[in-house]
């Protein structure tokens, strides 16, 4: 059978696929604006960097509810379509992984999946207001979590797990973000042509530019304008963040003291510092003096400590404290520090804030009275997930830092876990049932993630215990990957004394500068400024600085609005940020938590399907070979105790199961209906006999009440009546419409009564003679 080209939805289904025959295929069906197709059951999503109009609420209803993927194009709605009504069915949680390069349009795919799964949940007037929040959440973290790239105008720089919570009905009733990450050092640093978060480049154009004195981006060394956004597309991306925060459920004064802190990080950068020599104790440059001002009334904090707190260290020797002058160079590191240190815990606090907002108990509480009992959170058990994963892309840059480490490293941890479940787990399977399978060649990255991830001699590792030594250089941390790692397939070492190393990952071979990878990866703040600021009249920088940090990273502040639940969540390996005496470093926090993830994600259902067969040879057992043939299904493989189906083959047997059901409920409408009717019928028999006999008693009543009058001379008076209740039936008269009461009449006492007045008689006493 011939196919034209781009004419395939499936491309598994073309009977020569090789990588020229799935390049032209694709190439020919983006040329037409078909951005989506099928290799089995994974969605291929070509980035069209233009908006098509397949995303309309017309669309959405086309794929509703759909039974078989054949019945309509491929689309991202699709997918959400699957997992939503796969987790309704088969009661199970799911997990949709959106993975891919660095623009690669995964963030957009992830937004379209979850407007789709709430459109799909809608549930009326009582869930809009949660439904919505959710929807804005996106636009939200968008602004102070994306940046602009070299390769991505919309970069996301974390990694972003969401988590929609159902109950049994299907209803959302909740939800909860975790982030991964942060590029924090994107803060005080751009490479060319790169820029800082949005909301940055946002502010200067909102209505607070002025009260905030900021006139020009020039005059901050923080922000390198590259003029992405025009003033009027940045004021309207401006007004854009301030109603998703009002309608995420942020106040008035929540949302000032975010630009606070925004502004107080951006005067920041103009703090300078000088000194007589280079290693001379740093002051205070002549014009930043009033800056410092301007910063701690931003922040809430006494002025002179944070002067104090950027210029020296405050070190405790056996029980005395050591003052330590800063030199221009590490008061610079220090303002630096301060300012990344201050936007990521602004980030944690924005998460931590939606996921109590969002958090299925919070909804209950806040809800009106009536709306209650639908609000409800459901137990753990009647509670059901669907996750979708947006996390960053594989990146290879001109100069790739410790940012570029780990973001390759979760990308190649996710490579493997498609490996894993794709490849080999089914090819386990086949060998366990006894199933002949050809061996899939694939290139199997499991080695890569061993050298970054073993114990005790794995990169991360290695990295982790140089960030101990406090006499630990980055040339001595290289030095060890070098002496360790030279005669890795997967590790090289290029020419020369430079403070590099090349790792081949899955998508390609990447050159690493090691500068800076020990201080990012211990990410150390001094105690004056952690105390500073937890000190500080701002809530949001005090509460956020006050706050326990996960093992993997998470951030988590106390605030009043959490409830009690919440904090009773909290993870219990959590570390002080003033009292433990070795933190966990970001690498080692970053190892955790892709762990934790992989963890969720190996729990939800995924792409393998097998059916359970009745393996017993009694007479009358189930046949799975007579039910596959009789489905029309060929190509299958019986094992000891599975069957195993081609993909699309489960979609055929669940579009006949429910032709079946329907087929099922339709004659159970019938037989139903049949037997009523039949019933019904009897039923009228019945009565009518009943009324008969009851006519016939009243007859025979009647008859002998005019016995009894004629026998002791009563004159005759006409007919008699018999009342029950309300009822009159009169007596020697055939009235059919009685009919309806002879029921009451068979079951209720009778009395009777004259219906005309009785003629007394008056007789005359008789006298005697005598």
């Amino acid at each position: 059978m011939s196919f034209k080209p781009g004419e395939v939805d499936d491309l598994a289904s073309l009977p020569d696929l090789n990588q020229e025959v799935l390049l032209r295929e694709l190439k020919v069906r983006y040329e037409r604006d078909t951005i989506y197709s099928y290799v089995g059951d994974i969605l291929v999503a070509v980035n069209p960097f233009k908006q098509l109009p397949i995303y309309t609420t017309a669309v959405q209803e086309e794929y509703r509810n759909v039974l078989q993927k054949a019945d309509r194009p491929p689309h991202i709605f699709a997918i959400a379509d699957r997992a939503y009504y796969d987790m309704l069915r088969d009661k199970r949680h799911q997990c949709c992984v959106i993975s891919g390069e660095s623009g690669a349009g995964k963030t957009e795919s992830a937004k379209y999946m979850i407007r789709h799964i709430i459109h799909l949940c809608h549930s009326g007037t009582t869930g809009e207001v949660l439904e919505n929040q959710i929807l804005q959440v996106n636009p939200l973290l968008e602004a102070f979590g994306n940046a602009a790239t070299i390769m991505n105008d919309n970069s996301s720089r974390f990694g972003k797990y969401t988590e929609l919570i159902f109950d049994a009905e299907g209803h959302v009733c909740g939800a909860k973000i975790s982030d991964y990450l942060l590029e924090k050092s994107r803060v005080v640093q751009q490479q060319h042509g790169e820029q800082n978060f949005h909301i940055f480049h946002y502010i200067f154009a909102s209505p607070f530019k002025d009260k905030y004195a900021l006139a020009s981006k020039d005059d901050f060394p923080y922000i390198r304008d590259e003029r992405l956004f025009s003033d009027r597309e940045a004021a309207h991306q401006h007004d854009i963040v301030t109603r998703a925060l009002k309608d995420v459920g942020f106040d008035d004064n929540e949302m000032e003291m975010l630009h606070d802190v925004l502004a107080a990080i951006l005067h920041l950068s103009r703090i300078a510092f000088s000194a007589p020599e280079e290693h001379d104790p740093a002051s205070l440059a002549a014009d930043s003096a009033s800056v410092c001002a301007r910063v701690s009334s931003l922040l809430g904090v006494d002025a002179s400590k944070l002067q104090s707190a950027l210029l020296t260290t405050t070190t405790i020797t056996r029980g005395e404290a050591i003052v330590k002058p800063y030199t221009t160079m590490q008061a610079q590191d220090s303002r630096d520090a301060a300012a990344k240190e201050l936007y990521r815990r602004m980030f944690a606090w924005i998460v931590s804030s939606i996921n109590a907002i969002l958090d299925p108990e919070g909804q209950a509480a806040k809800a009106q009275p009536e709306q209650r009992s639908r609000l409800a959170p459901p137990s753990a058990d009647k509670r059901f997930i669907i996750g979708i994963l947006d996390i960053f892309g594989f990146e290879n840059f001109d100069v790739n830092s410790f940012e570029q480490f780990c973001i390759n490293l979760a990308n190649e941890q996710l490579q493997h876990f498609f490996n894993q479940h794709i490849f080999k787990m089914e090819m386990e399977e086949y060998r366990r049932e006894n199933v002949d399978a050809t061996d899939v060649a694939f290139i199997d990255n499991q080695p890569v993630l061993d050298m970054f991830l073993n114990r005790p001699m794995g990169l991360l590792a290695l990295l982790d215990e140089e960030s101990h030594f406090p006499r630990a250089t980055d040339d001595s941390l290289v030095g060890k990957f070098h002496k360790h790692f030279s005669s890795h397939a997967a590790f090289s070492v290029p020419q020369g004394d430079a403070c590099e190393f090349h790792i081949k990952h899955y998508a390609g071979t990447v050159m690493y500068d090691g500068i800076g990878f020990l201080d990012k990866n211990r990410d150390s703040l001094a105690p004056d400024v952690v105390h500073l600021f937890a000190d500080s009249s701002v809530s949001v920088v005090a509460e956020s600085f006050q706050a326990s940090i996960s093992s993997t990273g998470q951030i988590i502040p106390s605030r009043a609005r959490w409830s009690s639940n919440v904090g009773k969540r909290k993870n219990k390996a959590t570390l002080s940020n003033t009292t433990n005496k070795r933190a966990l470093t970001v690498s080692a926090q970053f190892r955790n938590s892709l762990l934790l993830l992989v963890d969720n994600m190996a729990q939800r259902a995924y792409k393998v399907i097998a059916y359970s067969p009745d393996t017993t040879i009694e007479p009358g057992a189930f046949s799975c070979q007579r039910v596959l043939d009789t489905a029309g299904i060929r190509d299958f493989k019986l094992g000891r105790t599975k069957v195993f189906l081609k993909y699309y083959d489960a979609e055929t047997l669940e579009v006949k199961v429910t032709r079946f059901k329907q087929l099922a409920v339709t004659f159970q409408k019938v037989a139903r209906g049949f037997i009523a009717r039949r019933s019904v019928v009897q039923m009228q028999r019945e009565r009518e006999q009943r009324a008969a006999q009851t006519v016939e008693m009243m007859k025979t009543v009647e008859a002998s009440a005019h016995a009894i009058a004629q026998d002791r001379e009563i004159p005759h008076m006409g007919p008699w009546t018999f009342t029950c209740d309300r009822l009159t039936i009169p007596c020697g008269q055939s009235d059919p419409d009685a009919a309806d009461a002879t029921d009451a009449l068979v079951s209720m006492p009778i009395k009777m009564k004259k219906t005309q007045r009785r003629r007394r008689q008056h007789r005359t006493p008789s006298t005697s003679t005598t």
